[in-house]
């Protein structure tokens, strides 16, 4: 047996070996390098004010390199059965006692109302982000013509274009939204018509963002031919080397980066030879298995205990709404964990197999994190790397200069806006529990949570997360059901601020309450 028992030993170690020289470049994420492809950590401890940037290349994501690992795939295709046999159950008892299977198909159908609709309107959106491609480049072209990079309207020039930047950018949120509202999504329709408007106001950022410096950047040239794809072809002094400077992005780049599951531009990305279409179709499928578990768990979790919540028949007191909020943590815990591997690894793997985009690092383990920063750095590196690059960098370099604690302050604070953003107009009433969740705890957590503290830090985070996806569920289910079982005004604005559910046939509690010991 001792012999058996080091072959296994012998064989998980050798797969975890081979797994850390495959990831072995997650920690360089972040590193800056030279024209000549070394890192610039020297010149980086000399130069604080100076930010490492973020590169690209090819590599897989954290859990498909741990699937490789037989033992670990084993354990996941055991966790796949213990699920696939707990529905079996539930759909066995609802036949034996209504001659009928639900499979959560009729919260899909709800969420998802209005879905043609939601199609239209993203078709809109997605041909007005196409308009700014054709906009910035004549506006580069006038820029250079007329005012030759240091005319004396340059700066006037250069603030028009930023007003009409930000109008733009207004416009398409506000256009974007009453559109969501007028069509009355579903509330799944909405929140997936809603994160895209986020997305493509990230993507048009990190685009102009990126591409304006390069429209002012001004090389000494010996000889100059323009190309067809609007390149400078650059020539060196003995006449004998050609060195291509695209000083604009092409249209195709533009595109092909709206598309790329990533939001920091570049003009090129690495890229897989192949498309391997089994992989897109397992990837696909595991998006729609997990959107009828999260409608699953809604159903047979969160409504019966929540769908009544606000009619005149209904009371529950503090005790009945302990116990539904302790209820809720493991299916919002589930929630969060499906939502994760669904939108993150299942969803942006198909589209980067699609695209033949290379790299896939669109989360890091965060599930080991010891304290929230680390945790808030390795959830989603898609939304990190874009609040890092464009945000966090651009104010500790060049507006708070050197001062980490505001500028990390201030990208929680949009984080949490645009998270709130999403909610609110998804289920039309604002109930920022997110916001406090995620601002008010979050940063608090962020900042007192020491890095030293290993194995209680990460005991404490997956606490924290358990509570946090169990308030956050049991109080908008409370909000919502109330907003549809009570009457109230729905045409006062005043109305969309204020809870609902604190005031009609809500939360009761007993006044002679005591505490006592």
């Amino acid at each position: 047996m001792s012999k058996i028992d080091d072959k296994v030993l012998n064989g998980i170690f050798e797969d975890v070996r081979k797994l850390s020289l495959k990831c072995h470049d997650f920690e360089k994420q972040f590193i800056n390098k030279s024209d000549n492809g070394k890192s610039e950590e020297k010149s980086m401890k000399n130069n604080r004010m100076h930010l490492p940037d973020r590169y690209f290349q090819a590599r897989n994501s954290v859990l498909t390199d741990l699937f490789e690992i037989k033992h670990i795939s084993t354990i996941y295709r055991i966790f796949m059965v213990i699920f696939t046999l707990l529905l079996l159950n539930v759909f066995v008892s609802d036949f034996a006692d209504t001659g009928k299977i639900n499979l959560g198909q009729q919260t899909i159908i709800k969420g998802f109302s209005g879905f043609q609709n939601a199609i239209k309107i993203w078709i809109c959106m997605q041909f007005s982000i196409f308009c700014i491609y054709p906009a910035f480049f004549i506006w580069t072209k006038a820029t250079r013509k007329f005012f030759l990079l240091n005319g004396p309207f340059i700066a006037i020039w250069n603030l028009l274009g930023v007003l009409s930047v930000i109008a733009y950018q207004v416009a398409f949120i506000s256009f974007s939204t009453k559109a969501v509202l007028d069509y009355k999504l579903g509330p799944a329709a909405s929140m997936a018509l809603l994160m895209e408007v986020v997305r493509f106001m990230m993507k048009s950022h990190a685009f102009i963002r990126s591409s304006v410096p390069r429209a002012f950047k001004k090389k000494p040239l010996k000889k100059e031919v323009k190309s067809s794809d609007d390149s400078e072809l650059e020539y060196d002094n003995d006449n004998s080397k050609i060195k291509i400077n695209q000083s604009l992005p092409t249209f195709r780049q533009f595109s092909y980066f709206l598309f790329a599951p990533t939001l920091v531009y570049r003009d090129n990305y690495p890229r897989t030879q192949q498309i391997r279409w089994h992989f897109v179709l397992k990837c696909f499928l595991e998006v729609l298995s997990l959107l009828f578990i999260l409608s699953f768990l809604f159903e047979r979790t969160m409504q019966p205990t929540y769908s009544t919540f606000g009619s005149k028949f209904y009371e529950i007191g503090v005790k009945e709404l302990t116990t539904s909020v302790f209820n809720s943590m493991l299916p919002g815990l589930l929630c969060f964990l499906c939502g994760f591997y669904g939108l993150l690894h299942a969803w942006q793997n198909a589209f980067a197999e699609l695209l033949r985009f290379a790299d896939r690092m669109f989360y890091l383990d965060w599930w080991n994190a010891t304290n929230f920063s680390v945790y808030y750095r390795t959830w989603n590196s898609i939304v990190h790397d874009w609040l890092y690059l464009y945000v966090y960098k651009d104010l500790y370099e060049h507006i708070f200069k050197r001062n980490r604690q505001i500028c990390q302050f201030l990208v929680f604070s949009i984080s949490a806006i645009f998270h709130e953003y999403i909610l609110g107009f998804t289920f039309r009433f604002f109930y920022p529990v997110l916001f406090i969740e995620f601002q008010g705890i979050g940063v608090i957590l962020f900042f007192l949570m020491r890095k030293d503290m290993k194995s209680l830090g990460n005991f404490l985070m997956w606490m924290s997360l358990a509570i946090g996806t169990g308030l956050l569920l049991s109080l908008y289910h409370m909000e919502y059901y109330a907003r549809e079982n009570c009457e109230y005004d729905k045409e006062k604005i005043i109305n969309y601020f204020i809870p609902i559910s604190w005031s009609c046939n809500g939360l009761k509690y007993n006044k002679n309450w005591k505490l006592q010991f």
